[in-house]
């Protein structure tokens, strides 16, 4: 068997690996599913941003192509956002919609981690010679960590491996498929700078690099600026030190790695300045980096290793200048002053994993070796561990009650699509990816105004707001259902106040339907 062919025979049996072992948990909690009032909510980690996906196929199996959120009932134009989710939800029909959409999205991610493990072999191809060092490479930095596993023990910290999956590999891969693209793009984007040529149909590294780098920021739009950033530097890093290397070259390099991928990012950040809903999300949508320390439990060993290679290590990685640049740029990146912080280390992790790998196989002895890759994988292991575990106790909100998915049904039948429905925060965040209708609340930075409409709810379902009040709130969002805990205080003063009954109730939910213009 040909190297090449024996190297395309790991790569798929490693991300087939990968696609079970992630898998598993999703597929306890199907089964659990059937044995118990429930339905599993399709997500183990990140459930609420996971129900967000799935409300965003929706908008695009109902029609849509410009994402306007559900999770809000303020007027939005449309933007060009999510669209891979928006597409994706175009292949789904009825009945069972909803099922469809969770299989789809779980398609969607083992795509995706096929996608990003050949990406980052190829992108390790570049830095290390050798077969064995790449496969431990792209092992490490698919399900490798670092030392959040003492912070665990010691400090009883939640790690960022447990919370950040721009910061390590495994999360994307267990569950944020536009992750996976997202960073194989960018990969890849970075591949046909650093090493030009041709690519596939023959066309020009230098061209394909913009349209890679554009397609990357489709699914995650601060790649783009990274990636500029990135490159940029390394490219000002090569004329500093490269007498023979010409400002025009940098010109002609990186023409249409800034040039494809600009309209996209001026048109992000015109509608970030100048839409008001845009602007409110962007304010909500707050992602900050960590305390330094966090960062030193994550990365301290992956920074050891590199310091080792560089000074000590003979068997150094191949045009380490691109690597070195974005290992000095990255604690600048995490901690520059926007809301977004911590995505800025997206990739990352990947660099550590060469270096990692190059120290480990500066150690003779096999054993030793693999003591290394599994203290690596430790944090991930405790992940999983943990997962089956969460899947296993059968709570909310992995799991959903099938009273609610009850009340959901009747307002589907009863509503039009883009209806507004006044729920407390947990259920509107369930509740539009079930049907195509918008909630007041539900998301965090997608509801504009979370906070102040929340205590508004707060105080709706305890009673403890005026008639007038509850008038200005249902006029100005055009409320047509609303969903009570059955056991909600506020249930009789809105019944006295509407005239309204029942359109649907069990032993946990109650449902009313109204019409505004009538009732007031």
């Amino acid at each position: 068997m040909s190297e090449k062919l024996n190297e395309k025979k790991w790569l798929i049996i490693f991300s087939i690996f990968l696609i079970l072992i992630t898998s598993l948990p999703y597929f306890i909690g199907f089964e659990l599913a059937k044995t118990n009032d429930s339905q599993f909510s399709g997500f183990i980690f990140g459930v609420e941003d996971g129900n967000s996906y799935i409300a965003k196929m929706l908008l695009g199996q109902k029609g849509d192509w410009l994402f306007r959120t559900p999770f809000t009932a303020y007027e939005q134009k449309g933007f060009l956002a999510f669209f891979p989710y928006i597409i994706l939800g175009k292949l789904a029909s009825s009945p069972d919609n909803h099922v469809q959409l969770i299989i789809l999205f779980h398609m969607f991610r083992c795509l995706g981690i096929f996608f990003l493990v050949f990406e980052i072999n190829s992108f390790m191809k570049l830095f290390l010679s050798s077969l064995p060092l790449q496969r431990t490479a792209v092992l490490i930095s698919c399900i490798g960590g670092g030392l959040g596993w003492i912070s665990i023990i010691a400090l009883k910290n939640i790690p960022l491996e447990f919370y950040s999956p721009e910061s390590f590999g495994f999360l994307s891969l267990f569950g944020l498929p536009h992750l996976c693209f997202s960073r194989g793009l960018m990969l890849r984007s970075f591949r046909m700078i650093i090493s030009p040529g041709k690519d596939i149909f023959n066309f020009d590294r230098k061209i394909t690099s913009g349209i890679y780098l554009f397609l990357s920021g489709l699914f995650q739009p601060l790649n783009i600026p990274l990636g500029w950033i990135l490159i940029g530097t390394w490219k000002l890093y090569n004329l500093v030190s490269n007498k023979e290397y010409k400002l025009k070259d940098i010109f002609m390099d990186l023409f249409f790695y800034l040039l494809i991928p600009l309209p996209f990012f001026l048109y992000n950040a015109f509608m970030f300045l100048f839409d008001p809903f845009l602007s409110s999300w962007e304010s909500q949508n707050i992602i900050k980096s960590p305390q330094p320390l966090e960062y030193f439990f994550a990365y301290g060993f992956g920074y050891f290793c590199l310091i080792y290679s560089t000074f000590i290590l003979k068997n150094k990685p191949k045009s380490k200048t691109f690597l070195i640049i974005w290992s000095v740029l990255l604690p600048v990146l995490v901690y520059l002053p926007i809301n977004l912080q911590r995505r800025l280390a997206d990739g990352f992790w990947i660099v550590l994993s060469i270096f990692i790998t190059l120290f480990i196989y500066s150690i003779n002895k096999p054993f030793w070796r693999w003591v290394l890759i599994g203290f690596s994988c430790l944090s991930t292991i405790f992940l999983f561990i943990g997962s089956i575990t969460a899947v296993q106790n059968h709570e909310a909100p992995i799991f959903q009650s099938n009273d609610l998915i009850k009340i959901f049904n009747r307002i589907n039948e009863e509503g039009k699509i883009n209806d507004v429905v006044l729920a407390p925060y947990s259920i509107s965040n369930i509740l539009p990816g079930y049907i195509p209708m918008r909630v007041v609340t539900g998301h965090g930075p997608e509801s504009k105004n979370l906070k102040e409409i929340d205590l508004f709810i707060d105080r709706f379902s305890q009673g403890s707001v005026s008639d007038e009040q509850m008038q200005l709130f249902f006029q100005q969002f055009d409320i047509r259902f609303v969903i009570f805990d059955a056991s909600s205080p506020g249930i009789h003063n809105f019944e006295d106040y509407f005239l309204e009954e029942k359109l649907f109730e069990n032993s946990h939910f109650s449902l009313y339907q109204l019409n505004i213009d009538e009732d007031l």
